[in-house]
């Protein structure tokens, strides 16, 4: 019964996972709209467009992050003296799941709506490009200011962001620190990484019911530039079904997956690398008959925060443990 209930739960993680891996499906259809920052005595002013300016009269005070990516990079930036609330799901997708202390402390919401955040009274909500539109509108018609960032399509993008943080939040400083750490930390895993090497990888999910990859425009590109890889699935947009007839026609050399849960040994526990291990007629595919598949925490296979680097620096790790 105990195996029966284990089983069960991975397969519901998996299953959360593929659903966050479709909700991103759509944002690379269309360029993001990047906000900007424009400093005046009456405050600071975020324009978005042509068509949408929010005025923040002081530095937000009581700022509240709607997801996990962006809590990374908000707690990056502010103590958590300034944060309202945190979602629910920062306790497994971001790195702040595993601290103690005022972080933890904090009050948390359970999804994305205007009833679960108003009762948090946030002065400024921060929420990417793929959540619910309506909400947004409804938090802004209570009178919330609501910044809605782009969701990352390569480094640069997570740079722009961090910089926009630190404007918007009035934590420039911080935010210069942080990028001269980042730089310092790609400069040292360019190191580590043969440039002749460029190993075709691809991020891949199916929990045995049909299969999905990341092609270019992802946070995959990202993830494989910082490691240097190439993208196996690069001829695809977003992110798309892949059957097994184009997973034989891509073989890669190595495929990456989400571990079920962080803690525990991910190549066993992971449910995608269980059903590629498992199917018969993938025995010929070159990742799974060299058992170069690699699983990633699911705070790092699927964050777009400035958390890609640490994905990339454990990806080279667990690379080079493979002897590749």
């Amino acid at each position: 019964m105990k195996g029966f209930l284990t089983t069960l739960l991975l397969l519901f993680a998996g299953a959360l996972l593929l659903l966050g891996l479709r909700s991103l499906s759509a944002w690379d259809r269309e360029p993001p709209l990047w906000p900007r920052v424009v400093r005046a005595a009456e405050g600071t002013t975020i324009e978005v467009g042509k068509e949408l300016s929010i005025l923040l009269e002081e530095p937000p005070i009581r700022v509240l992050p709607a997801n996990a990516a962006l809590v990374d990079m908000v707690s990056a930036l502010v103590p958590p003296e300034r944060i309202a609330a945190l979602p629910r799901e920062t306790e497994e997708y971001s790195r702040l799941g595993s601290e103690a202390g005022a972080w933890s402390a904090l009050p948390t919401f359970r999804g994305f709506s205007a009833e679960a955040l108003l009762v948090h009274t946030p002065d400024l909500v921060i929420a990417h490009a793929w959540q619910k539109p309506e909400v947004v509108a409804l938090l802004r018609q209570e009178g919330i200011p609501v910044l809605v960032v782009p969701l990352p399509r390569r480094w640069e993008d997570v740079e722009r962001t961090l910089a926009l943080l630190g404007e918007v939040l009035d934590a420039e400083d911080a935010a210069a620190t942080l990028q001269n750490d980042l730089d310092s930390r790609i400069a040292h895993l360019r190191s580590r990484v043969p440039a002749e090497r460029r190993l075709a990888a691809l991020s891949y999910t199916n929990l045995g019911s049909g299969g999905w990859a990341a092609g270019r425009n992802t946070t995959a590109d990202v993830l494989f530039e910082l490691a240097g890889l190439r993208n196996a699935a690069a001829g695809l947009e977003g992110f798309q079904a892949m059957d097994l007839e184009r997973l034989f026609s891509l073989d890669p050399d190595l495929i990456i997956v989400g571990a079920a849960r962080d803690g525990q040994d991910p190549n066993a526990q992971a449910p995608t690398a269980a059903y590629l291990y498992g199917e018969r007629s993938l025995a010929r595919l070159r990742a799974v008959r060299e058992h170069h598949i690699v699983a990633l925490p699911p705070r790092l296979f699927t964050t777009t925060s400035h958390e890609l680097l640490h994905c990339a620096e454990e990806l080279v790790e667990r690379i080079e443990q493979l002897g590749l």
